[in-house]
């Protein structure tokens, strides 16, 4: 069966907390305390499913007209499926749609699965040198509209 991806409304949050808990304690992203970060409250929440089961999510947050694609996560065996890709495309046509300035993403300069991923998109690196955000060094890209 093909992958899915689709938006998740935010009263089924809970359904993603499993693969947040998978990839937490396998590569020790922010879990804490078993409440969704910052984007679940505050982002749109777009999911990955292969049949029923939820492999991979991410948010987009609108900020001022601007959006940010933020946190994209995928199960480590379903990796290498080209499902980040679907969750890139799926959160740029809902920000586009949503007549979006511009489109924004951080990611971590040895994160290169991520930024071929982005570029593959259509995302541009804005600044070559990496800055602090979140307290670690990221690559500021951007996709022209």
């Amino acid at each position: 069966m093909p992958i899915k991806v689709e938006r998740l409304n935010r009263e089924k949050v809970c359904e993603v907390l499993p693969v947040l808990r998978a990839i937490s304690n396998s590569e020790g992203v922010y879990w804490k305390d078993n409440n969704p970060d910052h984007d679940f409250n505050h982002g749109i929440l777009f999911v990955a499913r292969d049949k029923k089961n939820i492999i991979g999510y991410s948010t987009l947050v609108p900020i001022a007209g601007h959006w940010c694609l933020r946190g994209c996560v995928v199960l480590p065996k379903y990796r290498g499926r080209n499902i980040q890709c679907k969750l890139i495309k799926s959160r740029c046509s809902y920000a586009l749609a949503k007549n979006c300035k511009s489109l924004l993403v951080w990611v971590k300069p040895d994160n290169k699965p991520s930024l071929i991923n982005l570029q593959k998109e259509g995302f541009k690196i804005q600044n070559v040198r990496p800055r602090k955000f979140y307290g670690t060094e990221h690559i500021k890209l951007n996709k022209p509209i």
